[in-house]
């Protein structure tokens, strides 16, 4: 019973220290919440800012995917849809995380 209590007096104070995502979805996919989510989810094999050279050297850098001119909508379509490439890699994406990749690889273009 002890431990019930405790678990649920220490739940809202651990989720008061979270980082909440934005309710309104044009904030959540905004380029600045796609870097966040490349850097937590894609750095580890893609270079994701406008310099540098991708840790896997077959992953291609954010910014020359950038420099494809692929629109907004259909990067985020690829993402969603293709990305899990090599089948084992297990990497799927929602489609807002999607959009918000999106946008932060859109942004990269012609080294904004």
């Amino acid at each position: 019973m002890r431990f019930k209590l405790a678990a649920a007096l220490a739940i809202p104070a651990f989720l008061a220290g979270c980082e909440t995502i934005p309710e309104d979805d044009a904030a959540w996919t905004s380029p600045a919440q796609g870097l966040l989510l490349a850097e937590d989810r894609c750095s580890s094999c893609h270079a994701v800012r406008q310099t540098g050279v991708s840790p896997n050297e077959d992953a291609t850098e954010f910014a020359e995917i950038a420099d494809l001119g692929m629109s907004e909508e259909a990067l985020a379509a690829w993402l969603t849809d293709s990305h899990n490439f090599p089948a084992d890699m297990g990497f799927a994406l929602s489609d807002r995380e999607a959009r918000a990749l999106a946008a932060h690889i859109t942004h990269l273009r012609g080294g904004e």
